[in-house]
């Protein structure tokens, strides 16, 4: 044990170290926004109501629909206190976005900066599990890459097309072991959950949500785009988040912990502060599209292949 802690330190040490001074900013705001969200009177709203209130009810599918394997892991936090549940698991949400940026060679400072951070991190949300799954599918040993798979799982809505992108690129299935054991598991702890888990998602109304920036059925159109870039880690997470029937804008954070440019964290901010102004539906879709118009741009020249000819640059 000694020797273990001796090298975790030291590899902290090396990260901290390593990192420019304007990225160490950005984990301590991380940090510290994680640290003191749960400590503002009207914090926490979905750790209280939707994860915490489910897990020691077993009222499954009222106020939060994830899988049920998902109980598990909110099980120790839900044990304790309420005040000190949220405040571990905001800081469990904090290093798993911490460890996802580092490996998905992203930027902690814009993302410390993001709406979705701040959100995220303010009433409680799942978001930072599905972003360390996301690094661990891509590039850990297959053993931890199956956990990585298994934490995508649990909010579907983000981690559909991610398992799916992670099997192509790794083609190894043993990277399904670990998620097979855990919901066969489940299926030995609370029976066949499925059927009940899925008639609460299709009586769900999402589109009621303010938060939904999904373009669906439109956005079935985009799914070619997928076969054409199979490679393109940041496309597959802009259609996803475009494609699902319900996806938050808060939920971009998965996007966000890989790239964020300047004027998409200005454009998020501003639509949604705006929105306390002017309490109508924001047209969140507007941010992803707009990603992916400058995702398309930024590597034009490798899409010209699958353009019409009158639309490519005769320069």
């Amino acid at each position: 044990m000694k020797i273990f802690l001796l090298n975790f330190g030291h590899r902290v040490q090396n990260f901290w170290r390593d990192l420019p001074f304007r990225e160490q900013v950005g984990v301590i705001i991380i940090l510290q926004l994680a640290l003191i969200a749960p400590f503002i009177s009207s914090s926490g709203s979905d750790f209280y109501t939707t994860f915490r209130e489910a897990t020691l009810t077993g009222e499954y599918g009222v106020d939060t629909w994830n899988p049920y394997p998902a109980y598990w892991l909110l099980t120790p936090f839900a044990l304790l206190p309420p005040k000190l549940g949220f405040l571990f698991w905001n800081l469990l949400t904090a290093v798993c976005f911490i460890v996802a940026i580092r490996w998905l060679n992203g930027r902690y400072l814009p993302f410390a900066l993001s709406l979705p951070c701040f959100w995220i991190l303010y009433v409680g949300q799942f978001e930072g599990l599905s972003a360390l799954g996301l690094a661990l599918g891509l590039f850990a040993s297959p053993l931890w890459a199956g956990l990585g798979v298994a934490l995508l799982t649990l909010k579907p809505q983000i981690g559909v097309l991610p398992i799916l992108f992670i099997l192509i690129q790794r083609r190894n299935y043993r990277l399904l072991i670990i998620p097979a054991v855990i919901y066969l598991l489940s299926l030995l702890y609370w029976g066949w959950w499925l059927p009940e888990w899925i008639d609460s998602i299709l009586t769900l109304r999402t589109t009621s949500y303010s938060t939904n920036i999904s373009l669906w059925p439109t956005s079935l159109i985009l799914l070619p785009l997928l076969f054409f870039k199979r490679s393109s880690l940041k496309l597959w997470l802009l259609v996803q988040s475009l494609l699902m029937p319900y996806f938050a804008v808060y939920s971009l954070a998965i996007y966000f912990v890989v790239y964020l440019p300047l004027w998409a964290n200005v454009l998020t901010w501003g639509l949604y502060v705006g929105a306390i102004f002017y309490p109508v539906k924001m047209p969140g879709f507007i941010i992803p599209l707009g990603l992916l118009g400058h995702l398309i741009y930024e590597n034009r020249k490798q899409w010209q292949q699958y353009m019409p000819p009158w639309l490519v640059s005769r320069e």
